[in-house]
């Protein structure tokens, strides 16, 4: 089962136990390339009931950070610029939802806020590889997601 230890400022994938789905498979291997595009896209898919508890948090981060993303009124104007800020709800609404997990006493408002910062980063640098046109698709897909799963 994929499961991820807390640290001071970010995460990492944690040895495994048992038998690894095909789907935690994947996400080990891309948590391994790069843990912050890793978790950008997990937000866009649908919870899994068999993920473990520090999956499913991760998971619940990343759906939640896309949720405020895609409400920002200027998102389609600020583009790579946008800022995406932990706010009170996404606040209360995660920290309720810390597992009980190795590394778990690190995760506070900083540590949130700075996992919202590097998911902002990961947006950014994904909006400035398209050209306009493309950007404008890759926003409406994400609208589009976003209405779906949130």
């Amino acid at each position: 089962m994929l499961s991820f230890i807390f640290t001071e400022d970010s995460f990492r994938a944690d040895i495994p136990e048992g038998h690894e789905t095909q789907r935690e498979q994947k996400y080990r291997e891309a948590f391994a390339r790069d843990r912050y595009r890793a978790l950008f896209q997990l937000g866009f898919e649908a919870e899994d009931r068999s993920e473990s508890p520090a999956f499913a948090f991760l998971h619940i981060l990343a759906a939640r950070f896309l949720k405020a993303l895609t409400a920002l009124p200027d998102l389609e104007v600020a583009r790579e610029r946008i800022m995406v800020e932990l706010n009170e709800e996404d606040y209360e609404f995660l920290i309720c939802r810390v597992p009980f997990e190795i590394g778990a006493e690190y995760i506070n408002r900083a540590w949130l806020a700075l996992q919202y910062m590097r998911l902002t980063q990961v947006f950014g640098e994904a909006v400035r590889q398209y050209d306009a046109g493309t950007q404008q698709k890759l926003m409406a897909r994400m609208l589009q997601i976003m209405l779906i799963i949130g």
